[in-house]
């Protein structure tokens, strides 16, 4: 690999997101498994929890993949089979939620994505989102809300995130 980035896509099936925004796939689930960035291959043990992990087996693979040695990328863009983390507004505000933005796959097949931080950043940051209730009340009804107290908690233990951060998180 000769790019500073790569782009890798999480997926379960044939991705959405446009072949030309990511170098490699990883598969995970019942189809592809004779790839070899599958996640069977790259990380046996997620593979099994794929069904209750979901996209998160799949992310798990791409340490195991670096640890082969071929790939020395300064940064990875994790995309998933039809999300993708970009530092341009792209597409017009969801129906449905308007906090993300939607693409024709056409269309976004188009474009090129913003996948590099700026300069003097080691992350790329999406655009802001805003939620219609209160980010502890969003994650307690589409995921898991002893996750995000979970992720807290661990923000706070690795010292990124200060008791104050972490208590306006949960209460925002």
């Amino acid at each position: 690999m000769t790019s500073d980035l790569l782009a890798v896509c999480v997926s379960h099936t044939v991705p959405v997101v446009p072949r030309s925004w990511y170098d490699l796939p990883i598969y995970q689930g019942n189809q592809f498994r004779d790839e070899p960035t599958h996640v069977a291959h790259l990380a046996p043990g997620w593979d099994r929890l794929t069904d209750v992990a979901y996209g998160m087996a799949g992310t798990y693979a791409v340490p195991q993949l670096l640890m082969l040695g071929a790939l020395t990328p300064r940064w990875i863009s994790l995309q998933n089979h039809r999300k993708a983390v970009v530092g341009n507004n792209i597409g017009q505000p969801s129906p449905t939620q308007p906090q993300y933005h939607e693409v024709d796959p056409d269309l976004a097949a188009r474009l090129v994505p913003e996948l590099r931080p700026k300069p003097g950043f080691d992350f790329l940051l999406p655009p802001l989102i805003g939620f219609p209730v209160s980010l502890s009340e969003h994650y307690a009804a589409v995921h898991i809300g002893a996750d995000l107290l979970e992720y807290l908690e661990l923000g706070l233990e690795l010292d990124v995130l200060t008791e104050e951060q972490a208590s306006w998180l949960w209460n925002s």
